[in-house]
């Protein structure tokens, strides 16, 4: 997870899965995210697959990541009050795919303000 960037009550991050083993390794659709609160608990947030405010989505496609390369997926929120959705998010968990090892990233400040979240599909050009 890169570094979270906002626009006009909009947040988006850039999300980087690098094939790390020695045989290249089929990567297919979206990652799996999920908001957490404080104490670990999943929060009742929707997740949505496709385009937002922040990019557009192409659609999955298969890539087969030979040892080092990447892909690259977009997650984006609302920060929007007039939403009435609004929870505070104080990590995201993060798996390369349903099932996958989820890894745990802190949001912090109005970061963690969260609406709903929204995934592009994992693309080998940039994502967005």
């Amino acid at each position: 997870m890169g570094e979270v960037q906002a626009a006009l009550g909009h947040r988006a991050v850039g999300l980087t899965l690098t094939n790390c083993g020695k045989e290249p390794h089929q990567v297919y659709g979206y990652p799996t995210v999920q908001a957490l609160d404080p104490d670990g608990k999943v929060l009742d947030i929707w997740v949505n697959r496709g385009s937002s405010y922040m990019g557009q989505d192409k659609g999955p496609a298969s890539v087969i990541l030979d040892p080092g390369e990447s892909v690259r997926s977009l997650l984006s929120w609302t920060s929007n009050p007039s939403a009435g959705r609004l929870r505070q998010a104080s990590a995201l968990a993060i798996a390369p795919a349903p099932g996958g090892e989820a890894q745990k990233f802190p949001l912090e400040g109005e970061m963690r303000t969260v609406d709903e979240l929204t995934l592009t599909a994992w693309s080998a050009g940039s994502a967005g």
